[in-house]
């Protein structure tokens, strides 16, 4: 049987064409050729110009409006808009759903930042989009929608939160040499070489130790997050020593968040023993962490600020559910934001961007440097 052979798409059609078009005019805009607001010619002229009809420029100037590049004035025409993505569009890549898998580790810390650039007004005109999932790559809707955003050069620059993994560090690399620039919230170890706004752990377990002495804690104990590198909690040790409290069996425990009953029956065990040989002060480093300590706390009826000094880690500006008296300590999430746009801002391929480390904010009006 012989099959008639198949006819080849015809090339330059309207579709190609309209492509075309697209493509020139969106290069203009990113080029800075078209700068924001300027009035573009009546779509007769783009017609005649391109040797199309105005069928066609109208598709593409509907495709560029949608993308955010191109605002209608109705019968006055089309101009560039004042706000175009890939000046004022960035994305928020978080590794996991705030919910997703691995809550407990994440929830608070992503759902913070995520709750900071869904604020209305968060750095107008500046806009947001939160990538989250990214880890389940090939199930992640928000994995497609950031595909897509970076090859129409929809974003002005990204903010991780996290390693986002294998696949979307891939798509980084891509998006870096077409000159989308990456910077990172907290420090993410594979991918050190980003400009990172830092929360740095060691001022944070410095402060709290440094506030327990001033309150004259003895018996201080800290419970850790149990990814945290040991080399914190070598040199807590090392400056409880050196400030004469004491360090024993119970000084540190770490826990994963995943497992609140672990870290309640540990909290139960250590402060149900008589005062004298209890801990004075506590340090909850995550703040993750801080819910089973409190119920164990108010099971054994010992209040913060009364039977002890409860100094717990916060990320602002979320609330954190903690009794009366505790001493909160941590970083502005909005703050950190707003550095890490300021920092892409002034990022360049050709040099270095110095890192930042955020400042720690203590509430309660306790403030100890």
């Amino acid at each position: 049987m012989v099959f008639p052979a198949k006819k080849k798409p015809k090339q330059g059609g309207l579709g190609d064409r309209q492509g075309a078009i697209l493509s020139r005019l969106k290069g203009q805009i990113l080029s800075g050729a078209l700068p924001p607001g300027t009035l573009l010619p009546s779509r007769r002229a783009l017609a005649a110009r391109h040797r199309t009809t105005v069928t066609t420029i109208q598709k593409a100037l509907g495709r560029l409006q949608r993308m955010g590049f191109v605002q209608s004035r109705g019968w006055a025409g089309s101009t560039v808009a004042e706000h175009p993505p890939h000046l004022f569009h960035y994305g928020l890549l978080l590794p996991d759903a705030p919910t997703g898998r691995d809550q407990w580790y994440w929830s608070r810390f992503l759902t913070g930042l995520a709750a900071v650039v869904h604020q209305r007004g968060c750095l107008s005109p500046r806009r947001f989009t939160v990538y989250s999932n990214l880890l389940d790559w090939d199930h992640s809707d928000d994995a497609r929608q950031l595909e897509a955003d970076l090859s129409d050069r929809r974003l002005a620059g990204l903010i991780l939160a996290g390693d986002p993994g294998g696949p979307a560090r891939a798509l980084l690399r891509q998006a870096d040499k077409a000159g989308i620039r990456a910077v990172a919230v907290g420090r993410i170890d594979v991918l050190d070489h980003l400009p990172t706004v830092e929360l740095d752990q060691q001022l944070l377990m410095d402060a709290a130790l440094n506030c327990l002495r001033k309150k004259n804690c003895l018996r201080a104990s800290m419970v850790l997050f149990n990814r945290l590198p040991g080399v914190y909690e070598a040199a807590a040790e090392k400056q409880l020593r050196k400030t004469g409290m004491s360090v024993g069996p119970t000084t540190f425990a770490a826990f994963d968040p995943r497992f609140p009953s672990w870290v309640r029956s540990w909290t139960s065990r250590v402060f149900s023993q008589p005062r004298r040989q209890r801990p004075d002060g506590l340090f909850v480093q995550d703040d993750n962490l801080l819910p089973p300590v409190t119920e164990a706390l108010a099971e054994l009826k010992l209040r913060p600020g009364r039977d002890l000094v409860l100094v717990a880690h916060a990320n602002y500006p979320g609330a954190l559910d903690a009794p009366a008296g505790t001493l909160q300590v941590g970083w502005d999430l909005g703050h950190a934001i707003a550095e890490a746009v300021e920092m892409l801002a002034r990022t360049s391929g050709d040099s270095a961007t110095p890192n930042i480390q955020l400042p720690l904010v203590w509430r309660n009006g306790d403030v100890h440097e």
